[in-house]
């Protein structure tokens, strides 16, 4: 609806904002390549909602964690009288950070996304770690296998930490 929005209590901590996008993403937004002048099979992922406020907050989620976010676009669909506002990524570099960042958990989102990736030669989807969205190369002897398998597992007690406030924090809010 026009008045949805991300809670302030979701805003100051990363792993919480990509979870909170993977999951706004994973039921509203799009993936797709589009035919630009001069780029064929051009990726782009996005958002399209009726509400400015979470138009305008995923954007600003996502340029804090260095995405280069489109301009917010306004556009009116002939079967609404509401305005639809579409958040975009476009762009390879904008793939490769959505892939090991943030990702998909919609399993067909996410097979688009590691469809796409490959005729762009971007990084092997099953060296993806599904739990924290981290790159992981295959080669145990490499520093980047070594960096890679430490901030998995950096993000693996991080997300549990996480998964642990938040249900403390359900746990405050129904006690109220």
């Amino acid at each position: 609806g026009i008045s949805v929005t991300i809670p302030s209590f979701f805003l100051n901590d990363k792993i919480i904002e990509t979870a909170v996008l993977r999951g706004i993403f994973d039921t509203d937004g799009s993936i797709f390549c589009s035919n630009k002048k001069g780029a064929s099979n051009y990726p782009c992922i996005e958002l399209t909602t009726t509400s400015q406020l979470l138009a305008h907050q995923v954007s600003l989620i996502l340029r804090k964690l260095k995405f280069k976010v489109a301009k917010i676009r306004i556009y009116q669909y002939k079967h609404s009288k509401l305005l639809s506002y579409k958040v975009s990524l476009y762009g390879k570099g904008n793939m490769v950070k959505w892939y090991t960042t943030i990702g998909f958990s919609n399993p067909n989102k996410q097979q688009r996304l590691e469809k796409i990736m490959g005729p762009l030669g971007l990084p092997n989807p099953e060296a993806f770690c599904k739990t924290s969205g981290i790159f992981e190369p295959r080669t145990p002897t490499s520093s980047a296998y070594l960096a890679a398998n430490n901030a998995c597992a950096l993000h693996r007690r991080r997300c549990l930490s996480s998964q642990s406030e938040l249900r403390s924090l359900k746990i405050f809010r129904i006690n109220i």
